[in-house]
């Protein structure tokens, strides 16, 4: 957060990831972005929230972007929540 205060052409990139067990990935980091434009006082217009899929943890990445780099992307690692392959499936009854 110190580099994104240092250098105002800076943009910051904020991943969120659901669990594989509960959905808690945006809304961390929506937490994140909370406290980085009411606590460190950075304008909210140099922020980029994105929901980034599931892993097997909830996280959060605060990504640094100089001016005119590429973007991050985003990286998921696990099938989202509810899925037909996150779910045990059920044997057929005769």
């Amino acid at each position: 957060m110190i580099e994104l205060q240092s250098d105002p052409t800076a943009q910051g990139y904020i991943i969120g990831y659901t669990g594989a067990a509960r959905r808690t990935g945006q809304k961390a980091g929506a937490r994140v972005k909370g406290y980085i434009v009411n606590k460190r006082g950075i304008d909210a217009t140099r922020l980029v929230t994105i929901a980034g899929g599931s892993r097997e943890h909830a996280t959060v990445e605060l990504w640094l972007v100089p001016s005119g780099a590429e973007p991050p992307k985003a990286t998921p690692t696990a099938d989202p929540p509810n899925s037909k392959s996150a779910a045990p499936s059920k044997p057929n009854k005769p």
